[in-house]
């Protein structure tokens, strides 16, 4: 598991060699959410993803990987959602689903 530090300070040596506390919090990243999708149909796709109880997820949708647009908000009442998405044809290539904070 990954750790990233953000926001270290240490302040310039005024003596040699001194000792200086580092004190920063150690923050995991949380995992990326991982998408899971199967077309059944030349017009759906079923996609499946992890959830947390209680969340609000965001299914989104672009045809360039920069504007993202909200196709579906989701409520999770179980640690996992399968939804189907309507495939429109030149509209969006890629999806990606978001926790709502």
């Amino acid at each position: 598991e990954d750790v990233y530090l953000d926001n270290v300070s240490i302040p310039p040596a005024t003596a040699p060699n001194p000792v200086v506390p580092l004190v920063a919090p150690l923050v995991a990243k949380p995992a990326p959410l991982a998408l899971s999708a199967e077309q059944f149909a030349s017009d759906t796709l079923t996609a499946t993803f992890p959830t947390r109880v209680g969340r609000t997820y965001l299914i989104q949708g672009s045809s360039d990987l920069v504007r993202w647009e909200a196709l579906q908000s989701l409520l999770a009442d179980d640690t996992s959602i399968t939804t189907t998405l309507a495939l429109a044809p030149g509209r969006f290539r890629f999806w990606r689903v978001v926790e709502v904070p």
